[in-house]
Order: C-alpha cells, then structure tokens, then sequence
C-alpha cells in the first residue's frame, strides 16, 4: 500500500468513527418522519413575522390563515413609515422598504398599525440606518424624528 492510499484510509477511517462516536447514530435523538409519531414533540406553536400590509383585506386574510393552521401562525409584523412620508428622514434614517401614496401622515400608517394591534398581532417598527450619519445630517431631519419617536412611543 502506497503512503497516499494509506493516509486516505486513516482519515476515512478517523471520520467513520468520529461519527461513531459522537452519538449521531444515538436512536434516542433520531427524528421520525411519520407525522403521528414525531420526535421531539412539537411544544409551542412555530411564530413567525411578516411585513405589515397596508391592506386591512390582507390583515384579515392572515387572521383567517392563522385560525386555520394551528402549529404555525404569523404573530407579528414589522414595517416602516413608505415612501413618499419618509422621505423626510433624508434616506438615512430607515432604509425604504416601499413606496405608498395612500400613507401621506402618520395617522393613515397608524391606522393600519392600529388594527393590526385589535387582531391580535405584534409590531415592530423598522428605524435602522445602514450607515452612519453626520450631526448636520441628523440635525436636518431632527423634528421630524423626534416627532416619529413620541409617536411610536404614544
């Protein structure tokens, strides 16, 4: 046996009991694919989030969805004020995730907000910068993001 063949049948050698022994082939941590019979048992229903639709037909859909499905259900969305009310933010406040004309104050996005709450969901607003921004940036868009921070806050 060649040097190269011997060292290939080592590591092989090393892996194959390495896995062994590490207890992956344990039959007690194995996952059954039957789905009367799967282990670990399922303890809590799997949540999940989505961006909030500025939809209240859309929000109501979820509802349905989520009475129907009971191991996994939408319990919270996220979002940030769109475009063109964000613009006042200078582009560097909120990255934009969109752009709906409907929403021209911070009342018409609390509405959806607002009833997204009353069904029963979470919500997270959005305020992340993908860069660092100079004081003069931050001091032309200062009001109106203390004005956004006492709203949220509200």
């Amino acid at each position: 046996m060649k040097r190269r063949d011997l060292l290939k049948t080592g590591l092989c050698a090393l892996g194959t009991g390495a896995v062994a022994l590490s207890g992956c082939n344990n039959k007690d941590n194995q996952v059954s694919l039957d789905n009367d019979n799967i282990i670990p048992k399922q303890t809590d229903i799997y949540k999940f989030s989505c961006p909030l639709p500025f939809n209240f037909k859309t929000i109501d859909d979820i509802v349905k969805i989520n009475s129907k499905y009971k191991k996994s259900q939408v319990t919270s969305f996220y979002n940030n004020i769109p475009m063109p009310l964000a613009n006042k933010f200078n582009q560097w406040l909120q990255v934009n995730r969109g752009t709906n004309k409907n929403i021209k104050t911070y009342s018409d996005f609390e509405k959806y907000v607002k009833y997204a709450f009353d069904n029963g969901f979470d919500f997270t607003y959005l305020l992340n910068s993908p860069k660092a921004f100079s004081e003069k940036d931050f001091l032309s868009f200062k009001d109106d993001f203390l004005y956004l921070i006492d709203f949220l806050k509200k």
